[in-house]
């Protein structure tokens, strides 16, 4: 069963639904307009488009706005993929604590970088590094200097030992040894040691007692002309002959002889 509406409730729901999509359509074009007025926002002069809030705003503007890569590029003479990765890394947002009076790039109508000296007051926002030199004007994004900062790489240092190294103790090296002359062996002399020789003791025999002296008879005839040629006194001294004294020698010689010889047999028996 089909119901047919009246004419005036249809009427009403078409300008209700119109309501509806003017309203839709508005806020899209307030959206969008929205949008287009905050990206030319941008004072004339800037180096980028539109004003950013961050640096990863400020990074994807770079990537993708060919006019502010090539403002970029041509300021600090480095390729936009390099400046944007170093903004990426180094740079962040910050507000001035007191006045900066400093020098600021900007693009005249003509399409070239001049300078000129600008002073920011105290609460300026704008682009430094983690180290806190400002780098670029937060509203225009217009350089400070013709370079970029040097960014320092912290080297990460490793613990201290606590195990001190004793210093390098250096020999000198020995002098150049001379050759040295070794003799040949000498051959050990072996000492024969004689053996001990226990000495024999050989009994004494006591000897019988020797008679007395007693001259032989041949000596007997010459002690009467000794002793007589001994008690002449007042004579002059007689010279014997040679040949007397030799034969007084031989007799003399052959008579001891004898007699100690037969003294000599004496014994023995």
């Amino acid at each position: 069963m089909t119901t047919i509406l009246p004419g005036k409730v249809v009427h009403n729901v078409k300008r209700v639904l119109s309501l509806i999509l003017f309203v839709v359509v508005a806020v899209a074009v307030l959206a969008v307009a929205g949008n287009t007025a905050t990206r030319t926002q941008a004072a004339p002069g800037s180096f980028i488009s539109s004003r950013t809030d961050s640096v990863k705003a400020l990074v994807d503007q770079i990537s993708a706005d060919k006019n502010v890569a090539k403002l970029y590029e041509k300021h600090y003479g480095m390729s936009a993929s390099q400046i944007a990765d170093y903004f990426e890394k180094n740079l962040t947002l910050i507000t001035l604590k007191s006045p900066l009076k400093t020098q600021v790039y900007y693009v005249s109508k003509s399409g070239t970088i001049k300078l000129k000296q600008k002073l920011l007051p105290a609460g300026t926002r704008v682009f430094a590094t983690k180290d806190g030199t400002p780098v670029l004007e937060w509203r225009c994004g217009n350089p400070f200097s013709k370079y970029l900062p040097k960014i320092e790489e912290k080297q990460i240092t490793s613990p201290v030992s606590s195990i001190v190294e004793e210093p390098e103790v250096k020999v000198a090296a020995d002098p150049p040894m001379e050759a040295i002359v070794v003799p040949p062996p000498v051959a050990s002399v072996t000492t024969s040691v004689a053996p001990t020789v226990t000495p024999t003791i050989v009994p004494v025999v006591e000897s019988a007692p020797s008679p007395p002296m007693s001259l032989p008879p041949a000596l007997l005839w010459a002690v009467p002309a000794l002793i007589g040629a001994v008690s002449v006194k007042n004579a002059p001294p007689a010279v014997p002959e040679p040949a007397s004294v030799a034969a007084m020698g031989l007799a003399l010689s052959g008579t001891a002889l004898a007699w100690c010889r037969r003294r000599y047999l004496g014994r023995g028996k």
